[in-house]
């Protein structure tokens, strides 16, 4: 039996993609789960070393978007934030870490206007959507607003959920990040909004 025997060279096939599956598994296993944890590692936090898997860059003016609020009614930026500093969650119904962050901030005590800061929550919505009770149970903490999954891969170029940015009183980005951070607290808000 040589290394041309077939069943000799496919077990080495095997092991060798098996090894590779298991050094790609904890390659990938160590950072979702500390993005699905909470915990960044990414050291010191700033707008500049979050994770920003979209088109939005921190300083320019939120663009324009077709945003509605829950009775249907057209509304723009201006109207949701009122001047204030905000945080806008982008949330996709029937998302686990969407789901994940808004309970953690519902046991934490968040809710729109705390510490002066708002915190909204534009639903991300596919032409039928059967889950938006899911982000309903939060109206009593934050204020919804909805708009098209289309609307935000096209303009916004989301296309991962939870997305979280921030918007000073002017409308300007402050911080994007296409992750929650359990980092991403008050104090931050406060520091950077």
């Amino acid at each position: 039996m040589g290394i041309n025997d077939t069943s000799t060279k496919t077990n080495l096939m095997y092991i060798m993609v098996g090894g590779l599956v298991v050094f790609l598994a904890i390659s990938l296993a160590i950072p979702v789960g500390m993005a699905l944890s909470g915990q960044s590692g990414i050291g010191e936090l700033s707008p500049e070393t979050l994770p920003n898997r979209t088109n939005l860059t921190i300083g320019q003016t939120a663009p324009a978007l077709e945003l509605k609020n829950l009775n249907g009614r057209p509304v723009s930026w201006a109207d949701i934030t009122q001047g204030k500093p905000t945080v806008v969650a982008v949330v996709l119904p029937g998302c686990q870490p969407c789901e994940r962050i808004l309970n953690w901030w519902e046991n934490n005590g968040y809710k729109n206007g705390k510490n002066g800061i708002n915190i909204v929550l534009l639903a991300s919505l596919s032409s039928s959507e059967i889950e938006f009770e899911t982000i309903m149970m939060y109206e009593h903490l934050f204020p919804i607003y909805t708009t098209g999954i289309n609307n935000m891969r096209e303009n916004y170029g989301i296309t991962g959920y939870p997305t979280m940015f921030g918007l000073d009183s002017k409308n300007d980005i402050k911080f994007v990040t296409h992750s929650f951070l359990r980092e991403l607290d008050y104090e931050f808000f406060k520091e950077y909004l």
